[in-house]
């Protein structure tokens, strides 16, 4: 599956502590709906928050959706390695 740049965002937004797993957020919202697409991959998974958060979903990322971040992030790390070395034509 190939992460789009606000399901990078929100992933990494969802671990961007290392004792943090979840992003809470309201259904049918551009969050959820690029969720729901993380969970069907199995990037994420969906569970319900306790009613003192006040959102109407949790997601987590699973180990394989920590992965895929990972991945994408590392590529992107290279990509623009590579265009810093290219000497102007």
């Amino acid at each position: 599956m190939e992460l789009t740049k606000h399901q990078r965002a929100i992933m990494g937004h969802t671990i961007s502590d290392p004792n943090r797993n979840w992003f809470g957020t309201s259904l049918g919202n551009e969050d959820s709906e690029a969720f729901e697409q993380l969970v069907s991959g199995g990037l994420a998974t969906k569970e319900t928050p306790p009613k003192w958060m006040g959102d109407d979903v949790i997601y987590r990322l699973t180990a394989s959706g920590k992965q895929a971040l990972n991945t994408e992030q590392a590529s992107e790390r290279d990509c623009s390695d590579n265009a810093l070395a290219t000497p102007d034509p």
